[in-house]
């Protein structure tokens, strides 16, 4: 499973993508006494911000305390790692690389 990964929008418009790695999700762990599939669940934002900031910093992009960067930023938001589909409701196109079952066999 990979981690998931987070985009932290700064005032000045750079945008950042960080991972969200075991070490980080530990850290928040330990820190809100809460599990990261209650945060999944229900996230409070004060979570989301801090979350982004343990991996920006894990990742060696943020010097700052907490409440520095919080004063640098303009947004937060999860990542996701699952293609859209551009046409709700309609079954995308089959992948032409996958292999195509055998032909049925009759016993006649």
């Amino acid at each position: 499973m990979s981690s998931p990964r987070m985009k932290v929008t700064y005032n000045d418009g750079v945008e950042v993508v960080v991972r969200v790695t075991p070490k980080v999700q530990v850290q928040f762990e330990r820190h809100f006494k809460r599990s990261m599939f209650d945060y999944g669940m229900a996230p409070l934002q004060e979570e989301n911000f801090y979350i982004a900031w343990l991996a920006v910093t894990d990742a060696g992009k943020c010097s700052q305390e907490f409440e520095e960067w919080l004063d640098l930023i303009d947004d937060v938001d999860p990542v996701s790692d699952t293609p859209t589909n551009p046409n709700p409701g309609v079954n995308p196109e089959p992948d032409p690389t996958r292999t195509a079952p055998p032909p049925e066999t009759s016993s006649s």
